[in-house]
């Protein structure tokens, strides 16, 4: 529990095809250095910052633009991104920029700093969210069919998403639904979709503990692992490789599926499969 203190924590993970990794491209020769996923722990009523980095490995000046959005995604590959402040839990009114706007000159390295400012209510628990877009406006030019207007075309967008945790507060809790058998990549895969029906945001790791029909242990197994956030739910995948000693033979299995969220945030459904 946080007392009139601050703790960040930051981590990376992709989330969405507009998450990339750091130092991977906007296009040939721009690169985002700074982190994708920014997690910070704050009090309702503290303020911090975070920053924004781009590198211009190019031969021409760039010219980047900042804008806010909020983040809905699903388990089934859906995601939208809405004006900020639509969803109920974003922090897109927190957040101003220094610049919204910037120049990068050629190897050059920019960094733009926004502030969180958390409004001092006790009403809040648990995590708010939202997504900085980041565009590359370079080709920009006057817009013909309107005369005096600027007509902006950026190259390319990817998104960094700013989540404030207020303290440890709010519930944890999840639904698994939608279990699944599968071939993926010649390998049999078990996946389920998980909803965050909580109040906090959860780094969910997945995995299996594979048993026989009547209970005899056969192995771990481990799979994927994504950020979901309150509303928002993820498809956890784990392949069930062989284990050492013993391959999976066809026959009837039992499934322990677990979605651990560190700490005492773990989750588990119980399935029975068939192997043919």
């Amino acid at each position: 529990m946080l007392v009139n203190s601050l703790m960040r924590y930051k981590t990376a993970v992709l989330a969405g095809v507009l998450l990339i990794l750091s130092l991977t491209a906007l296009h040939a020769q721009l690169y985002v250095t700074s982190q994708f996923i920014a997690v910070d722990e704050v009090e309702a009523g503290q303020q911090y910052t975070g920053e924004v980095s781009v590198l211009n490995g190019g031969d021409r000046e760039e010219l980047i633009r900042l804008s806010l959005k909020d983040h809905l995604f699903t388990a089934d590959g859906r995601s939208r991104y809405l004006d900020p402040g639509y969803v109920e839990r974003s922090n897109a009114p927190w957040i101003q920029f220094d610049q919204d706007e910037f120049t990068v000159q050629p190897d050059e390295e920019v960094t733009a700093r926004y502030t969180v400012r958390v409004p001092a209510a006790s009403s809040l628990q648990g995590s708010y969210w939202s997504i900085i877009m980041v565009e590359s406006i370079t080709d920009s030019g006057l817009n013909p069919d309107e005369e005096g207007l600027t007509k902006v075309t950026p190259s390319l967008r990817f998104g960094i998403q700013v989540v404030t945790a207020i303290g440890d507060s709010g519930d944890r809790d999840v639904s698994f639904f939608n279990p699944e058998l599968h071939m993926r990549d010649s390998q049999k895969t078990f996946s389920v979709s998980i909803e965050n029906t909580g109040e906090r945001h959860l780094n969910l790791k997945s995995s299996i503990n594979l048993y026989s029909d009547d209970g005899v242990f056969i192995g771990k197994f481990s799979g994927n692992k994504k950020i979901c956030y309150p509303g928002t739910s993820v498809r956890l995948s784990v392949p069930l490789a062989s284990v050492p000693m013993r391959s999976l033979e066809p026959g009837k299995y039992r499934i322990q599926f677990i979605a651990d969220g560190g700490n005492d945030d773990l989750f588990g459904a119980l399935y029975a499969i068939t192997l043919n």
